[in-house]
């Protein structure tokens, strides 16, 4: 910890990273009744290391379509995604949507 702390933020983040890698949290717990709280969710994902962040939304996403998600669910999904694209990869979306060649 202390070397971590001596060390300068944009060093220390490339160490931090690769210990979370290794790092597994197991995931969420679930209630006895087979209930999973977004409370708890939400902790467990800012507990997560990337590597599980990126395996479980994906899995999630591939287990979308066999859901059932209402309409609204769904766009709120995508609107989370969304805001995470820089405006120059979302211009280069809507142009491919669109049929352009970005």
């Amino acid at each position: 910890m202390l070397a971590l702390e001596a060390c300068d933020p944009q060093e220390a983040v490339p160490i931090c990273a690769a210990y979370l890698e290794t790092a597994e949290t197991g995931g969420p717990w679930m209630q006895p009744f087979g209930e999973l709280q977004a409370g708890d969710a939400r902790l467990w994902a800012a507990a997560a290391p990337p590597h599980e962040l990126v395996a479980y939304t994906l899995a999630g996403l591939d287990r979308l379509p066999k859901a059932h998600l209402s309409l609204p669910a769904r766009k709120r999904l995508f609107k989370h995604l969304w805001k995470g694209f820089a405006p120059t990869d979302r211009a280069a979306f809507l142009a491919h949507v669109k049929g352009g060649t970005a």
